[in-house]
């Protein structure tokens, strides 16, 4: 080939050259909701919005925390919390790439459900469903000791039941992503990241297979003491997990998350179906075992992946000296499927 066809290609070469190098560039933008003018557009958006909150917005606009960086960092979302003079403020600003249906979802459900539980009120949406602002609740979490007043644990029955049976009567469309679909998803990407525990799962696998999948019902989806705040009186927070599926995964959750004695099984099916048969205490079982497989395998997955991160930074054969908490937490949880 001569030296002129050469020089002839040699320009197209360059610019692939250039376009490689440059991908990263297109392939990894700026999220919008990091970009200064989104802020500065939801900022605007929230100081017209809550204007009958904040007279002036001297308060809201002059607290540190207003839109500033003082967010959790999660991928989906940026929450903020504002202490005003005479309001306080929970807002939650979604990730760009969460889909508009979800959004939607989750703040109707906030919006409609805060009539069920008392609160927290919704005060504002914008019109995309990217920003909501509800009121700020003061409280506390409960401990495993807060359900075991029989009252207590009926109060909190009657809320539920009411949300299972509100519920499907909004005009919104809810996904099939039941507690056993999630559970089995993070079976197969703990799997990934440590193929090794396949052999010792093989009854997490079979246990999964042998519940049928049921769509009866909308329920909550992650019931945890982290998602229950005690205050004036109890609320139930943070319906993004909302979806078709069984009652007995919100049941089996709660009982999980809070030990629930064999009487606090009972007086819980009492509370919510009138009557304790022995099927539905089995079913509880069930469900029970479900939200540690659930649980067990994301911490277990949590802690390889850490100790893959953290496999970098040691010296050479100090890898296996290390035991990381998270797994130890999660092994416990996964004991019943381990062969």
């Amino acid at each position: 080939m001569s030296v002129l066809k050469l020089s002839r290609w040699r320009a197209p070469f360059k610019l692939v050259f250039v376009l490689i190098l440059l991908l990263p560039c297109w392939s990894y933008p700026v999220p919008r909701t990091l970009r200064p003018g989104f802020i500065n557009a939801v900022r605007t958006h929230i100081i017209q919005g809550t204007e009958h909150l904040f007279p002036g917005h001297q308060s809201l606009e002059g607290h540190s925390n207003f839109l500033g960086e003082s967010s959790h960092g999660k991928r989906k979302q940026r929450i903020l919390d504002v202490k005003g003079q005479e309001h306080s403020l929970f807002i939650k600003i979604f990730y760009e790439k969460t889909p508009i249906a979800e959004r939607r979802r989750t703040i109707e459900t906030t919006k409609a459900l805060g009539a069920v539980w008392g609160y927290p009120k919704l005060f504002w949406h914008d019109p995309r469903y990217q920003v909501m602002i509800t009121e700020f609740l003061e409280g506390h979490h409960p401990d495993q000791d807060y359900f075991k007043n029989p009252e207590t644990l009926k109060v909190f029955m009657e809320k539920l039941k009411a949300s299972h049976a509100l519920l499907p009567t909004l005009p919104l469309h809810f996904d099939n992503k039941s507690l056993r679909y999630r559970s089995l998803r993070r079976l197969r990407e703990l799997l990934k990241v440590a193929p090794d525990m396949k052999e010792r799962l093989v009854k997490a696998e079979k246990f999964l297979d042998s519940l049928k999948p049921s769509f009866t019902h909308v329920v909550h989806g992650d019931i945890q003491a982290s998602n229950i705040i005690v205050g004036g009186s109890v609320a139930l927070i943070d319906w993004s997990e909302v979806s078709h599926g069984d009652v007995f995964e919100d049941l089996g959750s709660l009982a999980e998350q809070m030990d629930f004695t064999a009487e606090q099984e009972h007086q819980m099916v009492e509370a919510y179906f009138g009557a304790v048969t022995p099927e539905n205490l089995a079913k509880l079982e069930k469900y029970r075992l479900l939200n540690r497989l659930h649980f067990g395998c994301y911490l277990v997955r949590q802690g390889f992946k850490k100790l893959e991160r953290q496999k970098a930074r040691r010296p050479k054969g100090a890898y296996g000296l290390y035991l990381e908490p998270q797994i130890q937490k999660g092994m416990a949880l996964l004991k019943p499927f381990l062969d």
